[in-house]
């Protein structure tokens, strides 16, 4: 049984000769403008931004491997560094710190600078830990190697959020 979310809804099952007659009627009163709601556009909306925020943050996520793997080679000299380790890093360091700030969320800051500051502070701690985890590197290739992707991550934080500073 196939269920077509429509207002109002219409249940389709395979080999039923009158679903063509009820979907005509649909469409017939769609024409005329009875019926206003074709979908629910709440959930179509949040449905399409999840989409949309998911797709992003999996490209932001590969350009931050892919620098991240080239300032490891390069700053870092970090022998074992390569991309799909640079992404894990990327990858477990985002999903960390955006848990980490979950529940952090629950404390009220007052000011928005102490905010950030204290979201660039655990960015780059999160980072170089699990980066020296990862990579199997000491800790001062690890932050090397992150440093100026930290850079960037609180430039770009505080050029975005320098109207609420």
């Amino acid at each position: 049984m196939i269920q077509v979310i429509l207002y109002p809804p219409i249940e389709l099952r395979s080999g039923d000769s009158n679903h063509f007659n009820q979907l005509g009627g649909f469409r017939k009163a769609l024409r005329v403008g009875k019926i206003f709601k074709l979908f629910n556009m709440q959930e179509l909306f949040v449905g399409t931004f999840g989409f949309f925020f998911l797709i992003g943050a999996i490209v932001l996520i590969l350009i931050a491997s892919l620098l991240l793997w080239l300032f490891a080679k390069t700053i870092g000299k970090i022998e074992n560094a390569g991309f799909g380790n640079s992404f894990l890093i990327t990858l477990a360091s985002s999903i960390t710190h955006s848990l980490l700030w979950y529940f952090l969320a629950k404390i009220n800051i007052s000011s928005m600078l102490i905010a950030l500051l204290v979201i660039v502070i655990t960015y780059a701690i999160v980072y170089v830990i699990i980066g020296k985890l990862i990579w199997k590197c000491s800790w001062e290739k690890s932050i090397k190697a992150n440093a100026i992707l930290t850079t960037l991550f609180a430039i770009v934080m505080f050029y975005t959020m320098r109207h609420e500073l």
